[in-house]
This record gives C-alpha cells, structure tokens and sequence, in this order.
C-alpha cells in the first residue's frame, strides 16, 4: 500500500509539472510529447477515458510527432481496457484507433500489437466473421509476434463458434508448431476444442 502511495503521489507531481509546462509553454514544440506523457500517466493510473481523450490529441494536432503511432497505440489500449470494464460499446473506439495506427503507421512497432487487440476486440464483440478473418490475417502477417500463440489459441475458439472445426484444428496444429513456448495455450485451445466433440477433422 505504501509503495502504492508512493507512486500515486510521483504521478501526481509529475501530471502538475507537465500541466503547468504546457499552460506556460504551449507553443513549445515539445508540447505533443508533453501530452503523450501526461495520456500515458493517466493511462497507467486507469484513467482511460482521460488516457484515450489526452492521446488522442497527439496524432490529431501533431501528426507528424515522434510519438504519433505510440499515442494512437495507447489511445486503443485505454478504449480496450475502459470496455473490458463492462463499457462494451467503446470497444468500437478500441478498434478505430487500431485500424487509425496500422493503415497510416504500417511500420510502427506497436503494428502487431494493433492487429492483435483489434482482433481480440472483434472477438468481444462477437463480431466471429471479422475476428476470424483478422486473427487468420495476424497468423500471416506476424509469424515472430509475442502475442502469435494467444492469437492462434482465438483463432481456434473463434472456428469452432462459427463451427468450422477443421479450421480450429489447423490453429491448434499451428500452436504445436510453435513448441512448449505455446503449451499453455494449445491445452486450452485443445480442451475447448474436445469439449465441444471437435477431437477430428470433421467432427463438428
């Protein structure tokens, strides 16, 4: 609690910093990242509606910053996370913001991730055709993502929602391809698989 505390209090201090940089100074031209900070500073104190609002900004009055990619990246992770907190119907900001990054930043490092959480923001959604289809496009696209093996274990829950158990076979074969690394996932993909009698090409 105390270290809690601690940093609530070090977030604070630097929130008024950077506030009162921006009063003073707002023409400077480190302002964009001033505002980054201070979205990402409310972002990790789970003020993502504040977050998202505040990042938002940076690519939409400075689109040619630095942090322009990083800002919209994190702008739909704090719309992800305001909806995973029973306010659903931002998950559709969640995704714009994914969609925004990807098509004007094809190249920005965050790329795969934005594939990654649109597509888990589809699946929240139950928007199946649409997830299915971007979780199979994030298997081609990403082949050394981090997030392919939770990726391939969606995609494999998603086939079989839509009843396409051969198509969930294949994810889960695609999850032994990747080795114990993907374990975990391949034996929860396998167990919602065989819950579901899909034990065999065909089966459902």
């Amino acid at each position: 609690a105390t270290d809690a505390a601690a940093a609530a209090a070090r977030f604070a201090q630097a929130e008024s910093l950077l506030s009162g940089f921006e009063a003073a100074w707002p023409d400077s031209l480190w302002v964009p990242s001033v505002r980054y900070v201070l979205g990402r500073v409310a972002y990790a104190s789970e003020r993502f509606v504040e977050a998202a609002t505040l990042l938002a900004t940076v690519p939409a009055r400075w689109p040619e910053a630095v942090k322009a990619d990083d800002a919209t990246y994190y702008a739909g992770r704090a719309w992800y996370r305001y909806a995973w907190r029973q306010h659903p119907e931002r998950y559709a900001d969640a995704i714009a913001a994914f969609e925004s990054l990807v098509s004007i930043w094809p190249q920005s490092i965050y790329a795969d991730n934005a594939d990654y959480f649109r597509a888990r923001a589809l699946v929240e959604v139950a928007a199946w055709s649409d997830a299915e289809s971007a979780l199979a496009a994030f298997q081609a696209a990403h082949p050394t993502s981090p997030y392919l093996d939770q990726a391939l274990g969606w995609l494999a829950r998603v086939r079989l929602t839509l009843g396409d158990c051969p198509g969930a076979l294949a994810a889960v074969d695609a999850l032994a391809a990747l080795g114990d690394a993907a374990a975990a996932e391949r034996a929860s993909a396998q167990a919602a698989l065989a819950i579901a009698g899909c034990a065999a090409a065909g089966a459902l």
